[in-house]
């Protein structure tokens, strides 16, 4: 259309509340190891195994790409 003028912004632009920009920097305080050594996936995985009363491991994952229907 000619003049129309689109923009494709992410969804991600929005901004957090106080409370979850104070829970994600505390989260990243300090140095930590990384690639699932870290502080929050040991306490990840005990609360997983704990919940599931499973003897197995959990290896969180950020979500992929959803399929589309």
């Amino acid at each position: 259309m000619p003049g129309t003028q689109r923009i494709f912004t992410s969804d991600n632009t929005a901004g957090a509340s106080p409370e979850i920009v104070q829970a994600v920097t505390a989260a990243a305080a300090g140095q930590d190891l990384p690639y699932g050594a870290d502080r929050h996936t040991a306490s990840a995985r005990a609360r997983f195994a704990e919940s599931s009363n499973a003897t197995s491991t959990s290896c969180p994952s950020p979500p992929g790409p959803r399929p589309t229907p």
